[in-house]
């Protein structure tokens, strides 16, 4: 029984392209011997890329154009001759009559992307899909997103419902948080984040509706009040105990751990909460204070 499934594993630059394309030749060719000039039709080539597309099919048609002027590059007669056994005279013959049809027939070559096939075949069963015989099909995320977004704002109405709430009162939260209150771009970046093939774990195939997003919001808010209580409660308690125990900025090394609970913490905005990479740094290296430091203070924040 003959095998007919082979893999090729190479790097980068190794002849990928080199040896498929002269597989998609000498499939080609085979059928040529049989008289069925037309046997290309049959073999279809599928890529990841457009680019990777481009490249086989130019190949592919270079070799052909090369054999039915019967010149031989890249060593390919010889490639052609033990896979396909064929003479060169055959060869030289078959291709000149493929290449001849395969221009006429352009469109059969069929050389394409996962993403074209995959559309061919919806295409061509598109009345069992029940869709429209002229529907189109647009594959970049940017453009989809964009027609979505402007389609969603599209539906706000001034009588309400939870979508034109949902959307007025973020508009209006971001005006208040000094913002523009332009949402447009928020819910683009908004909808890539959504068309992630990891958001499939958070989502388990459901469709989330409006409601139960915004349990979620009410849910995250909930949580964030908590800790920012949490975090004010601990910062109030370490600001007693610098001034309890008579401990100021100069105390510590260029005043950063300090600064960061007397100045940061007890700053509205959030973003400054985080520690600086000086700071984590001292901490880790268990780093208080400066070297010249007198022995009084080290000794108090020892």
């Amino acid at each position: 029984m003959t095998n007919n499934f082979h893999i090729y594993r190479s790097s980068a630059g190794s002849g990928k392209t080199y040896t498929l394309a002269l597989s998609f030749i000498a499939l080609a060719l085979k059928g040529g011997q049989y008289g069925k000039v037309d046997y290309y039709r049959k073999i279809l080539a599928i890529t990841f890329t457009n680019k990777a597309a481009s490249e086989m099919k130019e190949r592919v048609l270079f070799y052909f154009d090369c054999l039915s002027k019967k010149k031989d590059v890249d060593g390919i007669l010889y490639w052609l001759k033990n896979n396909t056994n064929l003479s060169n005279n055959i060869i030289f013959q078959n291709a000149q009559l493929i290449y001849k049809h395969i221009l006429h027939n352009y469109t059969d070559l069929s050389i394409l992307t996962i993403d074209k096939f995959t559309y061919k075949i919806v295409r061509n069963f598109a009345a069992d899909l029940g869709l429209s015989n002229n529907f189109d099909l647009e594959i970049d995320n940017d453009k989809i997103i964009q027609a979505s977004v402007a389609l969603l704002l599209s539906k706000v109405s001034s009588n309400g419902g939870d979508l034109s709430n949902v959307l007025v009162n973020f508009a209006v939260q971001k005006a208040q948080d000094g913002k523009s209150s332009n949402i447009e771009r928020d819910l683009e970046i908004f909808a890539k984040e959504i068309l992630k093939e990891d958001i499939s774990q958070y989502t388990k195939g459901k469709i989330l509706t409006i409601a139960s997003c915004m349990e979620v919001k009410q849910g995250l808010e909930s949580d964030k009040d908590d800790l920012e209580s949490q975090v004010a409660y601990l910062a109030d308690k370490v600001v007693k105990f610098f001034n309890i125990n008579h401990l100021t900025k100069s105390h510590f090394k260029s005043g950063t751990f300090y600064n960061h609970f007397i100045q940061k913490l007890s700053s509205d905005n959030d973003t400054k909460w985080r520690p600086t990479d000086t700071l984590l740094k001292n901490i880790e290296n268990d780093d208080w204070y400066s070297k010249g430091s007198d022995q009084s203070i080290k000794d108090l924040v020892d």
